[in-house]
């Protein structure tokens, strides 16, 4: 990802050494809280500025699981659809951890 280099470190130190400590190194990232990866992050910026592809770079070089999810499939008039919906999600990332669930177009339909 070419002139994101402050980005890419930021998100190495933060996120990516994080996942990997704590996939070789159980016992290390239960002694330190600084050890542990983040429970999420938040990507914001205009459309078409990159945050998918920075994501799916994220997860491919954290060697984690990228679900891509479209807000407009969270929502549905019915009512419980959507929370069983967000459950399915959260379910299927907890069977292929480390997982990185990406929510796409978050703000175009929550204002």
């Amino acid at each position: 990802l070419g002139g994101c280099d402050s980005l890419i470190e930021e998100l190495n130190d933060r996120i990516i050494l994080p996942l990997k400590i704590t996939n070789e190194h159980q016992s290390l990232v239960r002694a330190s809280a600084l050890l542990s990866p983040p429970k999420g992050v938040l990507l914001y910026g205009p459309p078409g500025c990159g945050k998918t592809l920075i994501a799916k770079a994220l997860a491919r070089a954290a060697e984690a699981t990228f679900i891509n999810l479209q807000i407009s499939i969270l929502t549905d008039k019915w009512y419980g659809e959507s929370q069983k919906l967000a459950a399915a999600v959260f379910s299927l990332a907890e069977k292929f951890q480390p997982t990185i669930i990406f929510i796409d177009e978050i703000g175009e339909d929550w204002g």
